[in-house]
């Protein structure tokens, strides 16, 4: 099996890819670490959505953990997730502590995905 090479994109060029409104590192608690963001998004809105993420990260990776043990499917290491909703998506990579939130219709959603998941 290949080694992923990890490629890390900093916060202030998450935040160019178009259709990105806002890149942020989060830790495992939903504490806000840092975040960069385009007009119209608050610190307050991204500090609510780095809390959900890591609730939601972390379930992914218990998931992936049980199912890796109980299937003969390889569900680890985590790379990403993502969710989909009204006119916004939003991906989560890496370590599982960064992310973005991006307008669904015009991001690559599979460049972004490539980047946060470390396999572009």
């Amino acid at each position: 099996m290949g080694t992923m090479t990890v490629v890390t994109a900093s916060l202030d060029e998450l935040c160019q890819i178009d259709g990105v409104v806002c890149a942020f590192e989060f830790d495992a608690d939903g504490r806000l670490v840092d975040f960069k963001a385009r007009a119209g998004i608050s610190r307050d809105v991204v500090e609510l959505g780095a809390e959900y993420c890591a609730t939601i990260t972390s379930v992914f990776k218990t998931l992936a953990d049980s199912a890796t043990r109980l299937t003969p499917m390889g569900w680890t290491p985590f790379h990403a997730w993502c969710y989909t909703g009204g006119e916004y998506t939003c991906v989560i990579g890496g370590d599982g502590y960064r992310g973005v939130f991006c307008e669904t219709s015009r991001c690559d959603l599979n460049k972004v995905h490539g980047i946060l998941s470390g396999t572009r």
